[in-house]
């Protein structure tokens, strides 16, 4: 939903204490424009402004540095509610967070970096800092859109972590509960019990899915019903073969998906050579059984003459084929054809493993045929995309424009294969493979390069592929969706000011990620003073106050606590959620009038 401009929900006065944004750029205005509208006061210090102004929207704009004391006393720091800095500069964006620290020490304050280590760790070696990467935020939500549909009743929504424990991410799916599966007749309580799993969402068929209401998880499920899932990877690995039915474990059993598999794990660079070995397998087995049979010899006489036959210039035993001529035709044809296939099979792996040899001197990665995901764009955006595909075994195939980028490297030595080039020319698309691509993602800094890439990309190969492409203006990427088909045209900066909104007041938002048009949120809350519930009824009490769907608690210590899973923690701490990004947008607008002392509420 684009952010209203230029009109505020409610009146904003001088009295009210302002939240500082430190930089106007995409990022900075979609995020002062979110404030605006929840009906917050807004000061905006930005180092490009010609000169002092007040905006029509009643946003205070001051030229100057972040960093500098006396432009931050000038924006009114002493009396701020809360600093944001989101410049592109991530140390200036350190500085001036420090900066106002200096001035007051119980100012809260928001930075946006993208270096993900002093993300997870300076807020706890800071008190009141909360440090955001955009990135991270929004390439969940990309790598989800771009592999939406890969399965018809499982799809991967996107990712997380509380940044207590790094080392067992959550992630979300969806699930289509098919026919004939062992979650048909259950609850969503039932399945979650069952699957140590968190039913966060249903959509009874037809109905799309949504989040769960109160009183819909004690309501049986139905073959074609949706699940929307919440846990670890080996959780939801287990849900997924629960859901299966019986005609999906013997399709997924066939011998040739599990060679296939196999083959190309073993073999990425080229499958010719799994392929001359089966057959130069299935010839001598055919012979060697022959001749057992023909000659009434022993299996392995049998193999013996097979090889003798075809790996040596041996005495072809012209005598023992004398009662049978067309044992003679088979002999001289299999010392043809079995020579020929040895050639082959040694010409094919010795290319193999020259190639191999090479690629891995030159950091060369063969680019896939078919069925992979092209990045165009090395950004932090772009090799944060890479990197969550990367970790989900996607193949990958890059595009970037600057050989100087300093991800390029990086990338080789994960056996990425980057092609440096016009990403928006079909050649250099062709050179990707672009046209036998499963999606196609173009994420460089420029939105008309951006569009330029989708719309060739669409033209490539004869099958139809997701194209996303990101956009800074939520309006023309709303128009790029209705008018111009490009369904997935996404503007992060817009999508990712309500989380940046949210960490002003007192919430983290870990993940973005898309259910049918809604956009949802991945949320930390802390317990107020005084206000942390005793139970798991008073939990969900609070949680359907909030219109947030509960997953689990955390205690002080960092430990997770599943709803309903034992008792209920001594120390909860804070509560993980999915919340709708709308109602995000509520719970900032009345957090916005009481710590501004506003009475009113702003409108919905």
């Amino acid at each position: 939903m684009p952010i209203p401009t230029g009109e505020s929900a409610t009146p904003v006065g001088p009295s009210m204490r302002p939240i500082i944004v430190c930089g106007l750029g995409r990022v900075g205005k979609n995020l002062v424009n979110y404030l605006v509208s929840i009906g917050a006061r807004v000061v905006c210090i930005d180092s490009a402004a010609p000169g002092d102004s007040t905006r029509a929207d009643g946003v205070e704009v001051l030229s100057g540095d972040c960093r500098d004391e006396a432009v931050l006393r000038r924006a009114g720091v002493e009396s701020a509610s809360a600093l944001v800095a989101v410049t592109s500069n991530e140390q200036a964006n350190l500085q001036a967070a420090l900066a106002a620290r200096v001035i007051r020490d119980d100012l809260r304050l928001v930075v946006r970096l993208q270096n993900e280590v002093l993300t997870e760790r300076l807020g706890n070696t800071i008190p009141n800092l909360q440090a955001l990467s955009t990135s991270r935020l929004s390439a969940p939500m990309i790598a989800a859109e771009a592999l939406k549909g890969a399965s018809a009743r499982w799809n991967r929504l996107g990712g997380f972590n509380t940044g207590q424990d790094d080392h067992h991410p959550w992630e979300i799916v969806q699930l289509v509960v098919p026919k004939g599966s062992q979650l048909a007749g259950l609850t969503p309580l039932q399945v979650g019990a069952r699957l140590g799993v968190v039913v966060a969402g249903t959509g009874r068929d037809p109905a799309p899915l949504r989040l769960l209401e109160p009183g819909e998880a004690s309501q049986a499920l139905n073959a074609g019903d949706s699940l929307l899932l919440a846990g670890t990877p080996a959780k939801l690995r287990a849900a997924s073969g629960a859901a299966r039915s019986f005609a999906d474990e013997l399709r997924w059993a066939t011998w040739s998906r599990r060679l296939y598999r196999l083959a190309r794990s073993a073999f990425p660079y080229d499958l010719s050579v799994p392929v001359a070995s089966m057959v130069l397998v299935l010839v001598l087995l055919a012979s060697t059984i022959l001749f057992a049979t023909a000659l009434e010899k022993s299996l392995a006489d049998a193999m013996f003459r097979t090889v003798s036959i075809i790996a040596t210039g041996a005495d072809m035993h012209e005598g023992d084929y004398n009662q049978k001529p067309w044992l003679k035709v088979f002999v001289s044809a299999l010392r043809i054809v079995g020579a020929a296939l040895l050639a082959l099979f040694t010409a094919l792996l010795t290319n193999y493993f020259v190639r191999a040899r090479l690629g891995e001197a030159f950091l060369v990665t063969r680019v896939p045929d078919s069925g992979h995901v092209v990045v165009c764009g090395l950004g932090k955006v772009g090799f944060e995309l890479v990197r969550l595909l990367k970790a989900q075994n996607v193949p990958i195939a890059v595009i970037e424009f600057d050989p100087q980028c300093p991800y390029i490297a990086p990338l080789r030595r994960m056996s990425v294969p980057v092609i440096t080039g016009d990403a928006g020319n079909a050649v250099v698309l062709g050179q990707a493979s672009a046209g036998g691509a499963r999606a196609v993602i173009a994420v460089t800094s420029s939105d008309l390069v951006n569009l330029q890439i989708a719309l060739v990309a669409k033209g490539l190969g004869g099958h139809e592929k997701t194209t996303v492409l990101l956009q800074a203006d939520e309006s023309f990427a709303a128009q790029l969706r209705e008018e111009a088909n490009l369904q997935s045209a996404l503007s992060i900066p817009e999508l990712t000011a309500p989380a940046i909104a949210a960490a002003v007041f007192g919430d983290r938002v870990h993940a973005l990620f898309r259910v049918a048009r809604e956009v949802h949120a991945v949320v930390s809350r802390p317990f107020s003073e005084g206000a942390c519930p005793s139970t798991w009824d008073g939990l969900e009490e609070l949680a359907a106050r909030q219109r947030i769907v509960p997953l689990y608690l955390l205690d002080r210590a960092g430990n997770r606590h599943l709803v309903r899973a034992g008792d209920f923690p001594v120390e909860a701490d804070r509560l993980v959620g999915i919340e709708k990004l709308e109602s995000m947008r509520d719970r900032a607008g009345q957090k916005t009038m009481a710590m501004t002392g506003s009475k009113s509420l702003p409108a919905t």
